[in-house]
């Protein structure tokens, strides 16, 4: 019995997923299982768009905005599928695009024409598209939806940005856009011909509240449950798995469809679960952190071997209506899987990786500009060199001194990892390094550690040094 447990412990853990959202959508065989917890309202008025295009024949579009992880992508793809799903005579084609990951803004008409099958010489591929959505929907030719993710990576083209949006408020296409960004404000920050082109259809997703971070992860849970089949348990098996409960449970507190099984086990705790929600509803309200962490505390609780005994003997020595029902996940679980996720933000960035392997010279240069960038917004590079000079004349062992051409080597390298960024046009400034600064926090220690996190292999020269520069010791 308990190794059915952790059967459907796995199978629930890749539910949870934020990778594994596409499969929920593309696989759920019931309508009703298609919807968007907290998102009901967005998920209404998308379909609603799309529908009225398809039966019009006419071209449209609607602007998604938000942070990441408030459901703008997942909320488009369930639209999509419950389409297909409800209306099944309703044809179209779906084209899913991310411009993020497009090598260059041009590219967009590449990629659209080879999703419709079309020549996709990079030099005719607009004309070809354009042309394509301007011809009559028929069943060989069905009406075209496309959603471009990411699309705020277009603004710096605004001639391809102007040339898409056009297509969408001509009365001769027959195609809908929908397209998604990160930056809520990015379209009053755009050309005043974006945002005319834009159109009024705007949606904004807030962040998640507690409450809706914690249905999310219920909702996922329901749909890895439901979709076992007998053939996925042994016949003998008198367990039954359920999302959720709260502490000290017994059999009166459980569902009336699970009455029958001997057995009852939740995988989380209804109080520790909401605990956790509120603590990433109060750091951004991400549904995939929340996702996350709630999958690795259940890796957690099946690694942990006295919680997995225990679970053991009360499976197999009493019954769930003499006992409490027990909890797969525990709240410890999910404090040490927060716990664990915060600690891999702060050392496994892409920036701290990079900073961590910088030679010694590069690693004290941004030091310097990180200790004047408390003071000062943007420093000249001579007072960067001066002070370079200075603390290289008392740690000459760790960091030799440098010609100013050689100095100025080394901050063009920074500069362009986008370490250090331009605060002017001009060369002789340096601009303070915001991007160190947001992404590591205040923990200079990363400007001494390895990238496995032991100490410089200078022994602690080098980390006396980059200490010396924020004492104020040279």
């Amino acid at each position: 019995m308990i190794d059915e447990l952790v059967a459907v412990a796995r199978a629930t853990q890749q539910a949870l997923s934020p990778l594994h959202k596409n499969l929920l959508f593309d696989s759920a065989a019931n309508p009703g299982d298609l919807v968007m917890k907290g998102r009901e309202a967005h998920l209404k008025i998308i379909k609603e768009l799309i529908c009225d295009g398809i039966r019009t024949q006419a071209s449209g579009s609607v602007y998604l905005c938000g942070i990441p992880g408030t459901g703008k992508t997942s909320c488009v793809r369930c639209a999509i599928a419950s389409l297909k799903a409800e209306h099944p005579e309703q044809k179209f084609t779906f084209i899913d695009l991310n411009a993020f990951k497009l090598t260059s803004p041009e590219k967009l008409y590449v990629e659209l024409c080879r999703k419709c099958n079309l020549p996709s010489a990079p030099s005719t591929a607009r004309a070809y598209f354009s042309g394509h959505v301007q011809e009559q929907v028929t069943g060989e030719h069905p009406y075209i939806v496309v959603f471009v993710d990411e699309i705020d990576c277009l603004i710096n083209s605004s001639t391809v940005f102007i040339q898409l949006y056009d297509m969408t408020t001509s009365s001769k296409t027959h195609f809908f856009l929908i397209a998604a960004s990160n930056k809520s404000q990015m379209p009053n920050e755009a050309h005043s011909k974006l945002i005319s082109r834009m159109g009024v259809n705007r949606m904004l997703f807030n962040s998640y509240t507690a409450d809706e971070l914690q249905a999310i992860v219920q909702h996922r849970m329901h749909l890895s449950l439901k979709s076992r089949t007998p053939s996925q348990s042994t016949s003998t098996s008198t367990l039954a798995v359920i999302p959720t409960c709260s502490p000290g449970a017994t059999l009166i507190n459980i569902d009336a469809s699970t009455a029958h099984n001997e057995f009852t086990v939740s995988l989380f705790s209804t109080q520790a679960l909401h605990d956790v929600a509120v603590r990433e509803a109060m750091c951004g309200g991400d549904s995939r952190k929340m996702l996350n962490v709630c999958a690795h505390s259940i890796t957690i609780a099946l690694e942990d071997q006295r919680h997995m005994e225990r679970l053991r003997l009360q499976l197999s020595s009493s019954h769930h209506c003499n006992a409490n029902i027990p909890q797969l996940v525990e709240e410890r679980h999910l404090s040490q899987a927060l716990r664990e996720r915060n600690a891999n933000q702060a050392s496994a960035s892409p920036v701290t990786l990079i900073v961590r392997n910088l030679p010694p010279t590069e690693k004290l240069i941004l030091a310097i500009a990180l200790s004047f960038s408390e003071r000062s917004d943007a420093i000249p590079v001579t007072a960067i060199y001066t002070r370079y000079t200075i603390v290289c004349e008392s740690y000459t062992e760790v960091v030799p001194k440098v010609s100013l051409t050689s100095f100025l080597r080394c901050v063009e390298h920074l500069m362009g990892m986008q370490l250090l960024l331009s605060s002017t046009s001009s060369s002789s400034r340096l601009p303070t390094a915001l991007v160190i600064v947001e992404m590591c926090g205040t923990d200079k220690s990363v400007l001494t550690s390895n990238q496995d996190g032991t100490q410089c292999s200078l022994d602690d020269k080098c980390a006396n040094m980059i200490a010396s520069v924020f004492d104020r010791r040279v």
